[in-house]
């Protein structure tokens, strides 16, 4: 180092911090996680559609419905959700009696409980690959719900996820799930649910003495 700086050479230490450039440094910065409550719709921006409006659209970048945002929204027909949606929060839309359409993004992980409780008129529901949980009274006394698509992703239904789900005939259940909590298809009468033999679901429909139908699993 004092030989080259007599002769006025350059010399690069090889202990030389070498500084990030900003190109590397502004690439890393747009690299960033995205996170549930990076936008979320909120009560107060529900409120405007409360007495007015019949088919919500929710904006684009909305990471999280709310919890109650649209509870108890008498109006409410169809709700179209944006792709950018994480999460829906606990009762977001329970006790909107007329609400019959809404179609889950499939970047939807997480669905609060009583989400859509007493939802009387909504009649199908797809639950997007990725949800791993359907909470408590997820869909409690959706009166006119016959359709329910559950992916292999789930691992849990909650307490009286399904209750008083009147109209609920057939439900595909994967073998993923492992748990399923007490009353959580009580009310349900025509209800027959099918799923793989002597699987946790299979034995949890001849506990409680829910009809129960076999599929044999696709091969992987």
């Amino acid at each position: 180092a004092s030989l080259t700086y007599m002769l006025g050479w350059v010399y690069e230490s090889p202990l030389r911090v070498v500084e990030k450039s900003d190109e590397e440094t502004a690439s890393k910065e747009r690299v960033r996680r995205v996170s549930v409550n990076d936008d979320v719709f909120s009560r107060s921006a529900a409120a405007k559609y409360r007495f007015l409006s019949r088919n919500v659209v929710i904006p684009d970048g909305c990471t999280k419905i709310d919890d109650f945002s649209f509870d108890g929204f008498g109006n409410l027909r169809s709700v179209q959700l944006p792709d950018s949606l994480l999460a829906i929060g606990e009762y977001a839309f329970s006790n909107c009696k007329h609400l019959r359409l809404i179609e889950l993004p499939s970047s939807l992980r997480l669905i609060g409980q009583s989400a859509f409780c007493q939802c009387e008129k909504l009649v199908s529901v797809n639950l997007p690959t990725g949800i791993m949980e359907i909470a408590d009274s997820t869909f409690a006394f959706c009166k006119s719900l016959e359709i329910v698509e559950i992916p292999d992703t789930v691992s849990s239904i909650g307490e009286q996820a399904f209750a008083g789900c009147e109209r609920l005939r057939k439900l595909t259940l994967p073998d993923s799930v492992k748990f399923i909590d007490k009353n959580a298809f009580a009310y349900c009468p025509r209800l027959t649910i099918v799923c793989v033999e002597n699987s946790y679901v299979y034995k949890y429909c001849l506990s409680n003495a829910i009809p129960v139908e076999t599929y044999v699993p696709a091969a992987r």
